[in-house]
């Protein structure tokens, strides 16, 4: 199958980037785990919307009473003044704390992790969400090697949330490695607009849902892949 000339499920493409590959970025939400597969986003979302009435006593906007989108709320807090945004962004870590209980791995994912690292090169998570989630995640389904390398929310400003690439930069100059030798696997818009930030460095699409392919139907990809067996079937 491709779409615009890129071919999806492609291992040999793919064995050819990961030749060439001394460090993988991953996003969390989709290539890892679907996070708020058990705790919907949507009352999440709720949730906050509460807790942002309760704390501001004032009437929401109309959008933000509507979306579904947790970030969307946070991103508003941060509008009103940074002690909302603390709460708020403290709550958010709180309901993640406890959707990753419930969220359902991406097959193969963790075994990629794992099989990646065994080969001596470098992996980091880089993702919106709070690292104490991808903590407790990588707890609950022993992907222990996860331990050090992950770049989260670590402020209660959105602003360095993807598609920033504050935590991109962070992950490479951590692992010290080159963003020409670097690959970036993420599933959103945002992901690949952050990785389009970083000079040299390449980027995948992870379309485990069939409606992201109209994400990616126009903007440059390196390769687009539907599960990690793609991946691991490219492994030396």
């Amino acid at each position: 199958m491709t779409i615009n000339h890129i071919v999806i499920d492609n291992p040999e493409v793919i064995r050819e980037i990961l030749a060439a590959t001394d460090a993988i970025l991953l996003d969390f939400d989709g290539p890892v785990c679907s996070v708020f597969s058990g705790v919907s986003a949507n009352h999440v979302a709720e949730q906050l919307r509460i807790k942002l009435r309760c704390h501001t006593r004032t009437r929401l906007p109309v959008r933000i009473e509507e979306t579904q989108d947790p970030f969307d709320i946070f991103r508003y807090s941060a509008d009103l003044n940074k002690r909302t945004a603390v709460y708020i962004e403290s709550a958010l870590t709180t309901y993640e704390l406890e959707a990753v209980d419930y969220a359902e791995p991406t097959p193969s994912s963790g075994d990629f992790i794992r099989e990646w690292i065994a080969t001596g090169r470098k992996l980091a998570i880089v993702t919106n969400n709070s690292p104490k989630a991808v903590y407790r995640y990588a707890q609950i389904h022993k992907i222990e090697q996860l331990g050090d390398v992950v770049f989260g929310r670590n402020s209660s400003n959105p602003m360095l949330l993807k598609p920033s690439s504050h935590a991109l930069q962070d992950a490479l100059t951590s692992l010290q490695t080159d963003p020409t030798r670097s690959l970036f696997v993420g599933d959103s818009l945002t992901d690949q607009l952050a990785a389009a930030k970083v000079a040299g460095l390449r980027f995948i699409g992870f379309i485990n849902k069939e409606s992201k392919l109209r994400t990616f139907a126009n903007i440059p990809v390196a390769a687009l892949v539907r599960n990690f067996e793609t991946f691991r079937k490219a492994l030396p």
